[in-house]
């Protein structure tokens, strides 16, 4: 089997993350190797030549490399729409962190009236889908009839009223982001048939 490889000496961190986005989001076959000076190398002889592991993480690599960034900031700048206290700002500084996630979905947790609907649209518009809609359904307002069709669409003829195909949230928010409030409160019906849209991706009207 052929490989390609890259060697380079006086390996920046710079260099190091290029070339593991390149090898990673290419799926290329290469190794990155690095030198360490004869007078740093075990025996002291002749420069030795290292080789760069790659350890894979359960975390997207986005996280990793942003959590660093920002953790290491004191003064991240929010939109003046935010009027945020001290005791707020370490949950927006993590939803920065999941904005900058692709496909990762979110659980918001609070009493009613703390903003979840604020911080949920937080991540939206500063994540790559802030240019897609954005919509906050109230699963607790909705019977599990109406949910559905709300969510999912419905064909023409499938029920009484049913004029015209008609596409649901999902659809008309395909690329962007759903904030699904109160689905704690939705039936064990419910939350069967959303588990499987957040697993498979898929829909059926």
């Amino acid at each position: 089997m052929k490989t390609n490889w890259i060697y380079l000496f006086h390996l920046t961190p710079a260099m190091q993350t290029a070339w593991y986005f390149i090898h990673m989001g290419l799926k290329l076959n290469t190794s990155l190797y690095q030198t360490r000076p004869t007078q740093f190398s075990k025996d002291k002889s002749k420069p030795e030549r290292i080789k760069i592991e790659i350890e894979q993480s359960q975390v997207p690599v986005a996280v990793t490399i942003l959590e660093n960034d920002i953790e290491g900031s004191e003064n991240i700048k929010f939109d003046e729409e935010y009027k945020l206290t001290s005791s707020i700002i370490p949950i927006y500084k993590r939803a920065l962190q999941i904005a900058h996630t692709d496909n990762v979905s979110a659980i918001i947790y609070g009493e009613t009236g703390t903003g979840k609907e604020h911080l949920a649209n937080y991540i939206h518009k500063n994540s790559s889908r802030k240019g897609k809609p954005f919509e906050t359904i109230n699963c607790s307002a909705l019977g599990d009839q109406l949910l559905e069709s709300r969510l999912f669409g419905y064909a023409k003829g499938s029920f009484t009223g049913a004029n015209e195909n008609t596409k649901g949230v999902f659809e008309n928010c395909d690329g962007g982001t759903i904030f699904l409030d109160e689905i704690g409160d939705i039936s064990p019906y419910m939350q069967q048939v959303l588990l499987r849209v957040i697993q498979q991706k898929e829909i059926q009207p």
